[in-house]
């Protein structure tokens, strides 16, 4: 399973279609609510509470455009047909593969190590799990969509050897550290395959090690 350094998966914590406020501007969103309602008493002056609502208001909408920047870009997984086992995605590489788009979806094309070197950025934010895609690609170019994901531990019994369709086990982003000099890499992470495929970690592997035999180091990490 991938546990080496692995930020907690993110899918999974989003999954519905109409994102809820955060808890802040959950806060802000009640106390304007509540200053909407409020009565004046006595000789209080109406204006300190028209100018208290406009306040809350003002840091109401910054709060949401500031939040609104922080939205990931649409991902394309293209994996090969038939693979099963760990992939990564390893970003900031300088000498990886070159950038590449499906109009505002970036495309990750999985070669057959199941690791791919890309110069572009971690892609952080939320996002809606169905702009998130996954594909096997046959070698025509024939794409078929993976759409069975795995959140939690898959237990080895007779039902979960039997099932043979292919899912995807702990979408998530992760880092680890190198030295001489240090630097920090970010990847996303998963495994592919069958329950039988996951529960026997066909193919697993840990990313660090394989950076160490491909000579990745920080100097081949941008900034």
């Amino acid at each position: 399973m991938l546990t080496e350094d692995l930020l907690q998966p993110e899918l999974n914590r989003h999954q519905s279609k109409q994102w809820p406020l955060h808890g802040h501007r959950r806060v802000q969103l009640r106390g304007m609510l509540q200053l909407m309602n409020l009565k004046p008493a006595g000789k209080r002056p109406q204006t300190n509470t028209a100018l208290i609502f406009l306040t809350f208001l003002l840091a109401f909408m910054a709060t949401a455009c500031a939040d609104s920047k922080n939205v990931r870009e649409p991902e394309i997984y293209l994996l090969p047909q038939n693979y099963t086992g760990a992939v990564y995605v390893v970003f900031d590489v300088i000498n990886g593969q070159v950038p590449e788009y499906n109009g505002d979806d970036r495309v990750y094309r999985i070669p057959e190590s199941g690791v791919l070197l890309t110069q572009l950025p971690m892609n952080e934010g939320v996002i809606e799990e169905e702009k998130v895609k996954f594909f096997s690609i046959s070698e025509e170019g024939k794409e078929t969509e993976l759409t069975n994901h795995l959140y939690s531990t898959i237990h080895d019994n007779a039902q979960n050897r039997a099932d043979k369709n292919t899912y995807l086990f702990g979408v998530g982003l992760g880092s680890l550290d190198l030295s001489d000099p240090h630097c920090t890499v970010f990847y996303r992470g998963f495994q592919v395959g069958t329950k039988s495929d996951i529960i026997d970690s066909d193919n697993y592997f840990r990313l660090r090690p394989y950076l160490q035999n491909q000579g990745i180091d920080c100097n081949d990490i941008g900034d």
